[in-house]
């Protein structure tokens, strides 16, 4: 049996996760920013620290580092919505169902955690397991993008009640 963890995100997982950002087949399916390991490291203290307006978790399969998640742009005044992203770049945990655990998971933390009532996330058009992923959990397509000729698809979901 698969044993998937989200534990408390570390700065000693920054660097991995900055270098796997380098890669050619994952740059076609999530949106990295390009930075360099300085900057990497700068964003990570900014969003741990006290005010932030992120929250993310580092995802373990059967205890080994295999990605990131987490939400940022938290809204608790206003639109009461923020947005989620997950990136798991072990080759090896993909196609597996554990996207869809850990952002269901997450997600109910995400709630639980913060007066949003929203979830959006962003997927480009070119990855269909984020897709189905999103889809799996109830998450509703809302929009279509083109930026710097990417398509893209902006989803939402809302919470029970």
């Amino acid at each position: 049996m698969t044993r998937i963890e989200l534990r408390p995100r570390g700065r000693e997982h920054v660097e991995a996760f900055w270098r796997h950002s380098k890669d050619t087949e994952l740059r076609e399916l999530f949106p990295f920013e390009p930075c360099t390991l300085q900057e990497a490291e700068t964003m990570f203290d900014a969003a741990e620290a006290p005010g932030s307006s992120s929250f993310g978790r580092n995802i373990f399969v059967d205890g080994c580092y295999v990605g990131d998640v987490w939400c940022f742009a938290i809204d608790e005044e206003v639109e009461h919505q923020c947005q989620i992203s997950i990136v798991i770049f072990d080759r090896r945990s993909w196609g597996r169902g554990i996207g869809a655990r850990v952002l269901g998971d997450f997600g109910e933390l995400v709630f639980e955690r913060f007066a949003v009532d929203r979830i959006l996330a962003h997927t480009f058009a070119t990855n269909p397991r984020s897709i189905g992923c999103l889809e799996k959990l109830g998450f509703e397509r809302i929009e279509e993008v083109e930026e710097g000729g990417v398509r893209s698809f902006l989803f939402r979901l809302a919470r029970d009640g």
